[in-house]
């Protein structure tokens, strides 16, 4: 399911109770209702947390690789970068 920057933030920070869905911009909140990921009070439903549960694993393997990549970086001589 694909969710853009705005959607998947918002979704992080229903689910973490950092955000109340009033706080949301009303269409961003519409959105999440109508794929299933927070019902009508707000509340995060399993799908949602499903869904943050990926993009925490994605933000994850991304650090993961991007650390990688400097640690090569840096063993080719190249620090800092």
């Amino acid at each position: 399911m694909y969710l853009s920057t705005e959607q998947a933030r918002a979704l992080e920070l229903l689910d973490g109770r950092d955000a109340r869905v009033d706080q949301l911009r009303a269409p961003v909140a519409r959105q999440l209702h109508d794929r299933g990921l927070i019902d009508a009070d707000g509340a995060v439903t399993a799908a949602g947390a499903a869904v943050v549960e990926v993009i925490y694993a994605q933000r994850f393997a991304d650090g993961v690789a991007e650390m990688k990549a400097r640690i090569r970086h840096h063993r080719l001589g190249r620090p800092g970068g």
